[in-house]
């Protein structure tokens, strides 16, 4: 988190519209420090369709809600393939049974 604060507070960003951040999975210290270090406006979280990565997701969520940090939406990544021969969807991962969808739905986050 001490690289985190450095990086954020020690350098001269100049005049920004957005300063996006990619921050490892889970709520740790790394979380706090930016949420203490700068005004964060929103949130944008991003997963993959595996039951882990949804654990992880619904971490964050509660974590940002107390540090009333709204989650702007939960972008899906890795969700399939297309093939490029016969046009068929894979999906990569098998879909759990907590989805991205309830996850926006019980914590108020909209549908794009």
């Amino acid at each position: 988190s001490g690289m985190v604060r450095q990086m954020i507070t020690g350098t001269a960003w100049g005049e920004l519209d957005y300063l996006v951040i990619d921050l490892p999975p889970g709520t740790g210290d790394i979380h706090m420090t930016v949420a203490q270090s700068v005004r964060v406006h929103g949130a944008v979280i991003v997963t993959t369709p595996q039951q882990l990565s949804l654990v992880d997701v619904e971490k964050g969520l509660r974590v940002f809600d107390q540090l009333k940090i709204p989650t702007l939406m939960v972008v899906e990544n890795m969700s399939y393939f297309t093939c490029g021969t016969c046009h068929t969807r894979h999906e990569i991962f098998q879909r759990p049974p907590h989805t991205i969808a309830r996850l926006q739905d019980e914590y108020g986050i909209d549908r794009t």
